[in-house]
């Protein structure tokens, strides 16, 4: 009986498989989500020409968000071209950065196949086919040799925010619930500390952005960091902005002074 059990689970599987071959393909379709790519792939962008500006802002200057191919749809350059060009211009480093994957591993072969004398760091952000908001997707991309990994992005095209904006039924990642940051985003900042990365915040809603914020503050005052003085750091100022923002929005007034809903020991 259990063999026979498992056979129809192989054979399932394998129908499955096939269903495309045999007229199903369609039917499977209608209940499977779409990813945020499908539309683009069949694009086909008129190619732009390097025209070989150069301008004197761009000398030492660092890319923290370059694309490039290969990807699920047509890119411009690959990863080596991109840094090339980076190079010729006179730029000091390129952060490669894919919605999809990690990039830190082929951060490492274009330190060692590419252009030589530019930095080149790796990154990854928390969409769908990393697990979403996955601090194991935030290890790895960290321990890939090289250590070349730099910027940890939460969601940004299978934000909750954005897939609900566009009014689409594809899976999403989350980073709040009722109101509250999910576990696992703070799993994510402790490895970003413990690390020394760099945290974007994505394509998130304003109140998570808001939220997000306000741990990284916390970490900062944690340490003897100053957010309310004169120096005005990103943070002090993204909090200000988004608070005013949040204040100003109809519905129940936010608090005048957010802070830090984590439980700490």
């Amino acid at each position: 009986m259990k063999r026979f059990l498992i056979g129809v689970s192989c054979a399932a599987v394998a129908a499955a498989a096939v269903s495309g071959r045999v007229g199903w393909g369609p039917l499977l379709a209608q209940v499977s989500p779409k990813a945020h790519w499908e539309p683009y792939k069949t694009r086909k962008p008129k190619p732009s020409v390097d025209q070989k500006l150069t301008d004197p802002v761009l000398t030492g200057a660092i890319d923290l968000h370059a694309h490039f191919g290969p990807d699920s749809y047509d890119r411009q350059w690959d990863a080596f071209e991109v840094v090339k060009l980076a190079k010729e211009r006179g730029m000091r480093g390129v952060v490669l950065k894919n919605h999809w994957t990690e990039s830190a591993g082929l951060a490492w072969l274009v330190r060692k196949y590419g252009a030589q004398g530019i930095e080149v760091f790796g990154s990854v952000t928390l969409d769908t086919p990393v697990g979403g908001v996955n601090p194991m997707a935030v290890r790895y991309m960290s321990d890939v040799e090289g250590n070349w990994g730099r910027i940890v992005w939460m969601p940004t095209h299978d934000s909750e925010h954005e897939v609900d904006y566009n009014k689409e039924t594809r899976t999403k990642a989350v980073v709040s619930r009722n109101g509250k940051l999910i576990p696992e985003v703070f799993e994510v900042l402790d490895l970003i500390k413990e690390r020394n990365l760099t945290l974007a915040t994505g394509h998130v809603s304003p109140e998570e952005a808001l939220m997000v914020a306000i741990e990284v503050r916390q970490f900062l005052e944690d340490r003897g960091i100053d957010t309310s003085g004169e120096q005005q750091t990103k943070t002090r100022t993204a909090l200000e902005f988004f608070a005013a923002e949040l204040r100003s929005a109809p519905g129940p007034a936010a608090s005048p002074e957010p802070t830090s809903t984590r439980k700490r020991s």
